[in-house]
């Protein structure tokens, strides 16, 4: 080609510039291009593609420039392109490029035409799949069969780049895109059959749950032997990444190769003359079919699992002596490239996807020879994977805990600094995942070795370790327990405390001081108002740290200063007293460098600020407002901070977004991966649930700023990156209405409208289930606060295709659980993960409910019209296929509808009267309650078009409250209370002539008292009352038979508190007392019959 000219020449000028390294050539340049309007810069961009090597002054550099940005033009601009180039210019841009694939010299610059074909090509697909690019298909095929192995290449390249490029047409090619892979596979280049595994691996990938990917299993044994081979072979680890993500997206198209795929896993693991990130990769493969398809694994690998352990553990123990690793002042982090520390969380991974069953009987086996090795790396190792085994296989490791701390607590005095260290990681990270059983049962032989420990280890990183083993054992350590070893314990730490404190002052070190803290507002928080004795040890030096800690280096040790002295305020409010506005002031001064610009965002202290605020503002209450207008600037700026996200290109590199800094990076298209800095995040989820606390505690002190916080929290409702900051704002809604109540309406309707559609939409499509609890609780919180302000007809139509919408979810959610149970490798461990989805679903049924309770309750029959949609799909939830759970929802819906709705209720009793009268003998104790308690509100509220449904249920109802209960089964004995309960308000609200009461109140006395019940006591001690003082003989037995008995129940139910809250029922009830009190002989025969707790609570009611 001649020398460039003319527009040529203008896009190979502007694109060298964009290469300049001078920042005045290349800024200026990168105007000019952007200003170039996309029509223009696509041909422009092509037509320099077009010279090549040997043209004068164009660079294989400024055509591979070339090339990547005209991708990165489809995939950003294409839409504009499309609109506004002609017909002609599209098609003449296709026809270049696939004619440049076939003439480009450099393999460099021709696979990067091949990125701009893939992307055009994906482009040119409408949403349902159809090619609008017809020449592509055939022109990859062609490409495909070429003699030419870099031809063959760039075909499969296409491929892999955008597997999806076959479209609506797939099925159509099936034979022949298998051939071209298998070919390509097998044909004995290394090039051609490694670019085939990889394209492969791309498109298999792509099809998901597809029928299709049947005709492409036979594949899989070749795939895993090219991979194998590229790893031999090559030093290109790319077919690995792949196959990996292969195992990722398909692993159960490799159920038929798994012992193949497993073998080549290890093979590759165990190959020391590998890099190490490689054989991680290999590692990797095994780790993500565990957790892809554990069920897979368990079944069809278990002759694997003894081989796939002993790797793990071989990376575990792969570390090096470090003279200088103990005497260090910063916590071993580790590094985790390092295979030491993937083997740890490779275990960890392990135990949470395959479950204890599986694991620990196999790696408590090596686990035990290897603690009584010579060797300290092994003894290391051990110990760090009993750390790594807890979370995952703790129901499995409780029966055998004693054995496990007999064996490994010895180690907290091994000979080696770093044993002893992963001894204490063993005892914190178990005292964590098997929080409560290890602390009741264990707490008197491991807090005494730590503190042994602690007290005589003289490296600074085994005795950080040894105190935050103990921060976390103590973090679930009851407080009762705690109590016991309170006072030896301040006195041990107070010691260690002015330790390390001389030792600050001489040396800088802060590592030890800084857990020592940790360990004292630890402490504090779990002994509470019995810290009290403790506080002048540790006050004085916590805020002479407060006060001096003013250097950058030791801004960690001043917050967690902060985080020790309001944490023992919290504790101690009335101790803290005097010191409250020193430390106050403090804070201020602290909190005025940040907003005066003197602190730098990532400063320590604002994680540590913001966790201290809502403990002043519970110290303060009241007090705490003035302080707001300081605080909040802050507060809302650290909530309102947004992550730096990235997309980064197939052509891009992401090695300059350092894991360390907190990058991390997951698959978004086949080309481009989504970034994320996760630093910052916890200080916007701290900002977040500290602003919720300021408007819990401060109530209407918080009434000046609600409608400003209200436009804040709005937003957060899809915060997507953080679940607890979207159910931080959740919760804060219903606070921020009742803070501005005392206000009047117009109030709460101008900070409900701030964020009321955001509500309903998070609700409508929020992902995560137990976020999605939180939304449909606040929902409901907030319908209580408004009452019937803010829900006109258009809001409450849009609320119940919402809720209808949910409930629809559920039930496809229960269908797919159901498929799943089917599936051939399902098992046992399967069951458990379902079940745990089972119960989050039942939780969002159950705020469900709650918001419709709330609904009801507010707006009674006016939400009739609105519910009439949603009473089918409560009514097939009564049918008996369904769940307990969905019955017992479905009862509570139509138990509030019969409440609430009174006589107008009948209209539905059609769907709910006769399943709700049968299911008062139902098996599961959760149904009877409710199912009884709708007995109870037809009686009450229902009028007397229910008054025949009432006495047909009676005979039910004696059913349920003969069933014995034991006092232990909580929920067994509200069942029977509940039916108790609708017995008498059956008999209490019918007419007289309904009813045979001399036939039922005999009975109905018998299976008194109800203790658990704190709703349903009040009706029916009223109503027993009511009976008495009617001298009612059914009750009172023949010449008052009954008194004793009577009397027993009364003691019984005022023993139990269940009516505490009823101080004139209990004045009623006491006066029934003193009147049978006032026939000495009759008191003196009832008293004989009672217990002593009995007689106790009656001495206590009568005077």
């Amino acid at each position: 080609m001649a020398n460039p000219d003319g527009q040529g020449g203008q896009i190979i000028d502007l694109l060298k510039k964009l290469m300049s390294e001078n920042n005045d050539v290349r800024k200026p340049a990168e105007v000019a291009y952007h200003d170039v309007h996309v029509a223009v810069r696509v041909p422009a961009l092509t037509l320099a593609l077009g010279y090549n090597a040997e043209t004068p002054d164009v660079s294989a550099v400024v055509r591979t420039l070339a090339a990547v940005l005209l991708r990165r033009v489809f995939v950003n601009e294409y839409s504009q392109f499309e609109k506004h180039a002609t017909p002609e210019l599209i098609a003449q841009t296709r026809s270049a490029l696939l004619g440049l694939v076939q003439s480009e010299p450099l393999s460099l610059v021709r696979r990067k035409i091949c990125d701009s074909i893939a992307e055009l090509a994906r482009c040119s697909q409408d949403d349902d799949g159809n090619n609008l690019w017809p020449e592509v298909l055939p022109f990859l095929f062609e490409l495909g069969r070429s003699e030419k192995t870099e031809l063959r290449e760039a075909a499969l390249h296409i491929i892999s780049s955008t597997p999806t490029i076959f479209g609506e047409q797939r099925d159509h090619y099936v034979s022949v895109i298998k051939s071209l892979l298998s070919q390509c596979m097998g044909g004995g280049v290394e090039r051609v059959s490694y670019a085939a595994c990889k394209a492969a691996c791309a498109f298999l990938g792509s099809l998901r749950n597809d029928p299709c990917r049947s005709n492409f299993i036979d594949m899989v044994p070749a795939m895993v032997n090219v991979t194998a081979a590229s790893v031999t072979n090559s030093g290109d680890d790319a077919v690995l990444q792949a196959f990996l993500d292969f195992c990722q997206r398909q692993p159960k198209m490799l159920r038929g190769s798994l012992e193949q795929i497993i073998s080549l896993s290890l093979s590759i693991s165990s190959t020391t003359d590998l890099e190490e990130k490689v054989r991680q990769l290999g590692l990797e493969i095994v780790l993500t079919l565990a957790e892809e398809a554990p069920s897979m694994i368990r079944k069809r690998a278990s002759r694997f699992l003894q081989p796939i352990m002993q790797q793990v553990l071989a990376f575990l123990v792969d570390v090096e002596e470090d003279e200088d690793w103990a005497t260090q002042d910063t916590p071993d982090i580790g590094d985790e490239t390092t295979n030491s520390v993937y083997g740890e969380a490779a275990l960890d991974r392990l135990a949470m996807a395959l479950g204890g069953k599986c694991v620990l009987p196999v790696v408590m086996t090596a686990i035990n020879g290897m603690l009584a090795s010579p060797q300290w790396q092994h003894r290391y190792g051990a110990l760090l994977a009993l750390s790594a085994l807890a979370e995952g296989c703790h129901k499995q490791m409780l029966p055998h805990l004693q054995d496990i701390l007999t064996r490994s607590l010895p180690f907290l005095q091994d000979a080696h600094p770093r044993v002893r260290y992963s001894a204490c990681n063993a005892i914190g990270q178990m005292g964590l995942d098997l929080a409560q059983d290890i602390q009741r049962k264990y707490h008197s032989s491991i807090i005494p070795a730590l503190l042994v420990m602690i007290e005589t280890s003289s490296e600074p990183r085994v005795q950080e370790h040894a105190f935050s083993a103990l921060v976390n054992f103590i973090s679930y350590l009851p407080q009762s327990l705690l109590i016991l070893y309170l006072s030896p314990v301040a006195i041990k730490v107070e010691e260690l405390f002015k330790k390390a404190f001389q030792e600050l002052l001489v040396t800088r070190r802060t590592m030890v001081l800084q857990v020592i803290i940790s360990l004292i507002s630890n402490i504090a928080d779990v002994a509470g108002k019995h810290f009290v004795a403790h506080y002048d040890r540790f006050m004085p030096g916590l805020k002479y740290v407060l006060e001096n800690a003013t250097s950058e280096d030791l801004k960690s040790l001043r917050g967690k200063a902060i985080e020790c002295i309001t944490t023992i305020g919290a504790a101690a409010p009335e101790k803290l007293r005097p010191d409250v506005q020193p430390i106050m002031n403090l804070l201020v001064r602290i909190l005025e460098e940040s907003n005066s610009g003197e602190m730098d965002p990532s400063d320590p202290q604002i994680a540590y600020m913001l966790a201290a605020w809502p403990r002043m503002a519970s110290i303060l209450q009241q007090d705490f407002v003035p302080y707001l207008r300081l605080i909040l600037p802050m507060t809302v700026a650290a909530a309102q901070l947004q992550p730096e996200v990235v997309v980064v290109d197939s052509d891009e590199s992401k090695d300059q977004f350092d894991e360390k800094d907190g990058w991390q990076f997951m698959t978004l298209t086949d080309q481009q991966k989504f970034g994320l800095k996760t630093a910052g995040l916890q200080e916007k989820s701290s900002a977040c649930e500290t602003i919720t606390s300021f408007v819990r505690e401060l109530g209407a002190g918080f009434a000046d700023f609600a409608v400003d916080i209200a436009q804040v929290m709005q937003p957060l409702l899809k915060f997507y990156f953080d679940e607890s900051v979207r159910q931080s704002a959740a919760e804060c809604l219903p606070f921020l209405l009742t803070s501005v109540k005392g206000k009047g309406d117009q109030a709460l309707v101008t900070v409900w409208q701030i964020f009321s559609q955001e509500l309903f939409a998070a609700c409508e499509h929020e992902p995560d289930r137990h976020v999605l609890s939180s939304l449909l609780c606040s929902l409901a919180d907030c319908v209580d606060v408004l009452g019937a302000l803010g829900f006109d007809a258009t809001t409450m139509t849009s609320l119940m295709a919402i809720i209808q919408k949910r409930l629809q979810e559920h039930f496809n959610r229960h269908q797919q659980r159901l498929a799943q149970k089917q599936e051939e490798d399902h098992d046992e461990d399967a069951d458990e993960d379902l079940e745990m989805e089972r119960e989050s679903d039942e939780q969002v049924l159950g705020k469900i409910t709650d918001l419709l309770h709330s609904l009801f309750q507010v707006h009674k029959t006016d939400l009739f019209p609105f519910f009439d949609n949603l009473v089918p799909v409560f009514h097939t939830m009564l049918s008996p296929e369904h769940s307990d759970d969905e019955h017992q929802w479905a009862l509570c819906v139509f138990d509030d509808v019969i409440e609430f709705g009174g006589p107008e209720s009948v209209r539905y009793q059609q769907f709910f009267l006769e399943p709700l009268i049968q299911y008062v003998v139902d098996g599961s104790s959760e149904v009877r309650q409710a199912a009884a308690y709708g007995v109870g509100v037809m009686a009450m509220y229902g009028g007397e078009k229910y008054h025949q449904a009432c006495v047909s249920a009676l005979p039910l109802l004696a059913q349920a409250c003969r069933i014995e209960c034991d006092p232990a089964g909580y929920m067994l004995c509200c069942a029977k209370e509940n039916a108790i309960s609708a017995v008498a308000k059956v008999c209490g609200n019918l007419p007289s002539g309904a009813l045979n009461l001399g036939d039922i109140l005999p009975h109905w006395l018998s299976w008194l008292p109800i203790v658990n019940e704190d709703e349903e006591a009040p009706y029916v001690y009223e109503y027993l009352c009511s009976l008495i003082l009617a001298n009612n003989v059914h009750i009172l037995g023949e010449n008052n038979s009954n008194l004793p008995r009577i009397v027993r129940i009364f003691a019984e139910a005022l023993g139990s508190e269940v009516l505490a809250d009823c101080p004139a029922l209990i004045k009623q009830v006491s006066v029934i007392l003193k009147q049978v009190q006032s026939s000495p002989e009759t008191w003196s025969t009832i008293l004989t019959m009672l217990g002593e707790e009995e007689k106790a609570v009656l001495e206590k009611v009568l005077n």
